[in-house]
């Protein structure tokens, strides 16, 4: 699939978008992002309201539907759609988090393949082998 485009900067225009969506009473589009941050604004105490607008700078205004889409944004993204620095820290410290899961299964996998393939190729080489001859007398 495409990767997403952070299609909005800041400024004014894309503040009374984000308002303009939230006030027409439009639903912010079900994904994961958009439960992750009812998570995040439910933990910390902000409201529904401002947790909707938010939501609808992310996801309505530029389409970050999955977590991984938000390690697209960069410091003046956040800084320009006005996202609160408590906010901010939650969302980079989940993306670092399943960024450093992702890559350690993505390891371990690979470990695992390439220990698979040289088993494959090579035999075993811990003499377990019946044709082998482990030093006795025969």
């Amino acid at each position: 699939p495409p990767q997403p485009r952070l299609a909005l900067s800041g400024g004014p225009l894309v503040a009374q978008l984000a308002r303009a969506w939230q006030n027409s009473g439009a639903a912010v589009r079900d994904c994961d992002v958009t439960r992750f941050m009812w998570q995040i604004g439910a933990e910390v105490g902000r409201d529904t309201e401002e947790m909707t607008l938010h939501m609808h700078r992310l996801v309505t205004l530029n389409w970050l539907e999955d977590i991984d889409d938000l390690e697209l944004v960069q410091d003046r993204h956040w800084a320009e759609w006005d996202i609160p620095e408590q906010l901010v820290v939650r969302i980079k410290a989940e993306v670092g988090e399943r960024s450093e899961r992702t890559a350690c299964a993505a390891w371990a996998t690979l470990s695992a393949l390439v220990g698979e393939t040289l088993s494959a190729l090579f035999g075993s080489f811990g003499g377990d082998d019946e044709d082998s001859d482990h030093g006795g007398s025969g």
